[in-house]
């Protein structure tokens, strides 16, 4: 990418931060910028809001009030034009119609429906694609959720330095500092749709699975394959906490979900000796609860079964100066099969170090 096109695409994914991921979920963050011929920028904008107009509207529309030559301005966007139509019209027509001659786009839209740069090219328009990681970046969860039909899943595992989640007894709490624990509430929890987990660690832990920060606590939706329905059986653990704007979701194959006064939704899940279909629960997720991304937060087994499976997207680690020195491999953490992804070093106060691994 050229010095230039870099500046200006990255001007623009800037713009795109200016919307909440809550706002215009599911749709991308998307920002564009028009330059006119001496470079200056005459138009910008950006995606605000699900079903409302695109940042090509929004950039474009500010460049022809501002009295601009759109034949001799180039468009940069982060990500390639919508060529259908949904809530809105295509982006393509207006692109067409406003007699801009060049588009820059920082990313393809991996959406089977979008084919915006030859619409384009079709219609005259020079049309570069000069891909950004930047760009890639800003969009990871909505391209997993385009390419892949399930959420974008976000793991999250405190570790010790010799790779164990627990104890050789199965005991885990706790091995992360409380700063370590806040950096996730504000980082990996607050960020995500809903948090993964299973029976088994909520009754460990008497897990809550909301987020909490210093100044508040807030609901978060939770999804706890429980087979046998053990959290029926107790009205007093924390996750049954009131609540208004999330919901508490049970995984079981069970046919009869027994009367409770408890507020829990059922999810029909296959198992297969035991064993989850993972696939199936997360295209489930992914297609009828609009669940977009996910954590999973739970034990060895769930989070090796995931990467195992190819299943992370993305994994949170929070290692400590801690020595287990476990007799066996049970509660380890299976980390051989992400050597291929990359990893982020974040900084934080207290004795942990974090770790973020991710595709590359």
């Amino acid at each position: 990418m050229s010095v230039q096109s870099s500046l200006h695409i990255n001007s623009a994914i800037e713009l795109s931060r200016g919307a909440s991921r809550e706002a215009i979920r599911p749709n991308p963050f998307v920002g564009a910028i028009v330059i006119n011929d001496a470079g200056a920028v005459v138009g910008k904008g950006f995606h605000k809001k699900y079903g409302e107009a695109h940042a090509e509207v929004f950039a474009i529309r500010e460049a022809v009030n501002n009295g601009a030559d759109l034949s001799t301005c180039i468009l940069y966007v982060t990500l390639e034009p919508c060529s259908h139509t949904g809530k809105t019209p295509p982006c393509t027509d207006l692109i067409i119609s406003s007699g801009i001659r060049k588009v820059v786009v920082g990313s393809k839209d991996p959406n089977p429906l979008v084919n915006g740069m030859d619409i384009l090219r079709e219609a005259g328009v020079e049309v570069v694609l000069e891909e950004s990681k930047e760009a890639l970046d800003l969009n990871a969860e909505f391209f997993v959720n385009q390419r892949f039909k399930r959420p974008y899943i976000r793991a999250k595992a405190a570790i010790t330095s010799d790779g164990f989640m627990a104890r050789e007894n199965g005991d885990s709490k706790w091995i992360s500092s409380p700063e370590s624990r806040a950096w996730a509430h504000n980082h990996c929890r607050a960020q995500v749709d809903a948090i993964l987990t299973t029976a088994r660690t909520v009754l460990a832990d008497d897990a809550k699975l909301n987020v909490r920060t210093s100044a508040d606590e807030k609901e978060c939706t939770a999804i706890v394959i429980d087979r046998e329905l053990d959290l029926l059986k107790n009205n007093k653990l924390s996750i049954h906490y009131p609540r208004s704007s999330s919901r508490l979701y049970l995984v079981t194959d069970r046919s009869a979900f027994p009367e409770t006064d408890l507020k829990c939704m059922q999810i029909d899940g296959k198992f297969e000796k035991g064993i989850i279909d993972m696939n199936l629960l997360l295209e489930k997720l992914y297609k009828e609860h609009r669940i977009y991304s996910l954590l999973v937060e739970a034990g060895p087994r769930l989070i090796n079964h995931f990467l195992e499976k190819d299943l992370i997207d993305e994994l949170v680690l929070f290692e400590a100066p801690v020595v287990f020195g476990n007799e066996t491999d049970r509660y380890r953490l299976n980390l051989d099969v992400l050597l291929a992804f990359d990893r982020k070093e974040i900084s934080i106060d207290g004795p942990d170090r974090i770790a973020v691994m991710s595709r590359p």
